[in-house]
C-alpha cells in the first residue's frame, strides 16, 4: 500500500462543520476515500459563532464566493462602562463578517463534487465507530465540535449567546465593530456590537450564567433597540486552549473538539483550519504521533500571550483595564499595531509593547507577575 493511500472506508469524520467538512476536502485531495457523519438534519445550522475573521483566515477554506463576505471591517471602538471610549480606523479593511452559514453549504457542495460520502442526521458514538474501523486498520476523525471537548472532562467553557437586531436609527457604524467592557455586569467576557449587512447588527457575549439576561441588559445599558431583535442564537466558548491529547487511540481530534482556538475569542476558524491541514499532511505521510506538536509549534507563542491576556481581563478591575488602555492609546505603537496587525497572530505584535514601563507597573501588580510567568513556563 503506497503512503498516504487507505482502503475505502478507513477515514471517517464525525461532525460536518467548517473544520470537518475542510478536513473531508484535503484528504480527499490526497486520495483517501471518506466519509462523514453529521448529526443535524442539514449542514450549517444551527448557526453558532459570529462570523468575524481576517481575510487570510477565509484563504484556508478552498471556495470562492464575494457572497460569503456580509461586512468588511476597518476599525473598533473600544468602550469600557462609562469610563473609556475610544475608536480606532484603519484606512483599509482589517476584517471581515462572513455568513457562516454560506460558509458551510459551499464546503458541503466542493466536498460530495469531489466524491465526498456524507451521511445527514446521523448522532455517532465515536468510541463505537473507532471499534469498528480499528479492524480496517483505520482513523476515525473527531470534528463533533465543543461537545465532544467537554466529554473528556474540560472545563474552561463558557455559554454564548448572540441576537441580531434590526437597526434602523443607525447605532452603530457600518465598517467599526464594538468591544464593550461592563465588569459589574459580565466579569467573565466582553462583549461585541458587530454590523452586519442590510442595517442590522449582532450582539453578543460569553458567560457561566444568566447569558441571554446579560445581553440584553447590555443593549439596554448602550441604548440599542432591543425590541427589534429578528434572531437568537448560541454556543459554546472555549476559553482555556487545546486539549491535552489530540489521540486517543484512533480517534484524533481536530478544530472545537480538540480546543483548537483562540483563547481571547474563542474563534476556531483559523486555528481549527490549520488543524485539518496539519492533520491531514501527518495522515499523508504517516506522522500521527507528531500532530499535536506540530500544530503546538505553529500556535504555542500565540496561545502563551492569549492565555496571560485572559487572565489579566479576569483579575484586572475596570479602573486597572482604564488606566492600561489610557496608556497605550498614547503609545505610536499601539496605534500602529491597529493599522497593521493581525487580529489572528496577537504574539508577534504585542511584543513590542512590553517595554512600556508605565504598562507594566499596572500589569505585573497585585500578584500578577508570578501568573504571568507560569503561564509563560507552562507547557501547553
Amino acid at each position: 500500500m503506497r503512503r498516504g493511500e487507505l482502503m475505502a472506508g478507513d477515514v471517517v469524520i464525525i461532525g460536518g462543520g467548517p473544520v470537518g467538512l475542510l478536513t473531508g476536502i484535503k484528504l480527499l485531495e490526497k486520495g483517501f476515500e471518506v466519509e462523514i457523519y453529521e448529526e443535524d438534519k442539514q449542514v450549517g445550522y444551527p448557526q453558532h459563532c459570529t462570523g468575524i475573521v481576517s481575510f487570510k483566515t477565509l484563504e484556508l477554506y478552498p471556495i470562492e464566493g464575494q457572497d460569503l463576505i456580509i461586512n468588511k471591517l476597518r476599525g473598533v471602538r473600544l468602550r469600557i462602562s462609562d469610563k473609556f471610549l475610544e475608536e480606532y480606523v484603519a484606512s483599509t479593511p482589517k476584517a471581515i463578517v462572513i455568513d457562516r452559514i454560506l460558509l458551510e453549504k459551499r464546503l458541503y457542495w466542493k466536498y460530495i463534487d469531489m466524491g465526498g460520502e456524507i451521511y445527514l442526521d446521523k448522532r455517532m458514538d465515536p468510541k463505537i465507530l473507532a471499534g469498528d474501523i480499528k479492524k480496517k486498520n483505520g482513523v476515525v476523525i473527531n470534528a463533533g465540535g465543543a461537545k465532544e471537548l467537554i466529554k473528556s472532562g474540560y472545563k474552561d467553557v463558557l455559554t454564548g449567546f448572540q441576537v441580531d437586531i434590526e437597526s434602523v436609527d443607525k447605532w452603530i457604524k457600518d465598517d467599526v465593530t464594538e468591544i464593550y467592557v461592563d465588569k459589574e455586569l459580565n466579569s467573565e467576557y466582553f462583549c461585541w456590537i458587530t454590523p452586519l449587512s442590510n442595517n442590522h447588527m449582532r450582539i453578543g457575549t460569553a458567560s457561566s450564567e444568566r447569558i441571554r439576561d446579560i445581553v440584553y441588559q447590555i443593549g439596554e445599558n448602550l441604548g440599542i433597540p432591543m425590541n427589534k431583535v429578528v434572531r437568537e442564537f448560541g454556543g459554546i466558548v472555549i476559553a482555556g486552549g487545546p486539549r491535552k491529547k489530540f489521540m486517543d487511540k484512533n480517534i484524533v481530534y481536530v478544530g472545537d473538539s480538540a480546543g483548537m482556538n483562540k483563547i481571547t475569542t474563542g474563534g476556531g476558524l483559523n486555528y481549527g483550519g490549520n488543524g485539518a491541514i496539519i492533520l491531514t499532511d501527518m495522515l499523508y505521510n504517516e506522522e500521527l504521533t507528531n500532530y499535536r506538536s506540530r500544530w503546538i509549534e505553529k500556535f504555542k507563542r500565540e496561545l502563551q500571550i492569549q492565555g496571560i491576556l485572559r487572565d489579566l481581563f479576569l483579575t484586572m478591575d475596570e479602573d486597572e483595564i482604564v488606566e492600561v488602555m489610557t496608556i497605550l492609546s498614547k503609545t505610536e505603537i499601539f496605534n500602529a499595531l491597529l493599522a497593521t496587525g493581525d487580529m489572528d497572530y496577537h504574539a508577534s505584535d504585542l511584543h513590542k509593547l512590553l517595554f512600556e514601563r508605565d504598562l507594566m507597573r499596572i500589569v505585573l501588580g497585585k500578584g500578577r507577575f508570578r501568573r504571568i510567568l507560569r503561564k509563560l513556563f507552562t507547557k501547553i
